[in-house]
Parts: C-alpha cells; structure tokens; sequence
C-alpha cells in the first residue's frame, strides 16, 4: 500500500483517489440542487411583496387582537378605581 503511494518522480507522496461511484455523483448534484432551492426561497421571502389578501388578514388580526385587549385594559382600570372608592369611604 505504501508503494501505491509513491510516484516515480521521487519520495513525493501523492494521494489516489478512486473514481466516484454513481451514488457519490447523484449525493454531490443533489446537495447542489438544494442548496440553490434553499437560497432561491430566502430570496423569494425577502423580495416577493405580501398579497393584498395576506395584508387584509395581518390587519384584521391586528384589529380583532386590539379589540380584545381594550375591554381587558378598561376593566382593570374600572376595578382599580372602584376599589380606591371603597378605600377612601373606609378611611373616613
């Protein structure tokens, strides 16, 4: 095997490949293929702008999530103030 190793130039050591097999052929273009599958669909979330239905629905979302919020807001205001009321009249 260290033979096999030895070129007839001299003492330089030089490696021998095998051919690849078929598999290793197909496994190569196929990283290939997804890799630039993976860059081509990043680039197409960063350019390709939002459809007009996608805008309509992150809006509505947006509207209904402030809607649920303010009753909660107000409610905790009410309470609070209710209970100062109380406070003060026990206080008296």
């Amino acid at each position: 095997m260290v033979d096999a190793l030895y070129q007839s130039r001299g003492n330089i050591m030089a490696i021998v490949l095998d051919e690849p097999t078929l598999f290793e052929n197909v496994l190569n273009y196929a990283l290939f293929v997804g890799a630039f599958f993976q860059l081509v669909c990043i680039f197409a979330a960063v350019v390709v702008p939002q459809s007009s239905t996608e805008k309509e629905d992150e809006l509505t979302t947006k509207s209904q999530s402030s809607l649920t919020h303010q009753p909660s807001h107000n409610r905790s205001h009410e309470s609070s103030s209710r209970r100062g009321k109380k406070e003060k009249k026990k206080h008296r």
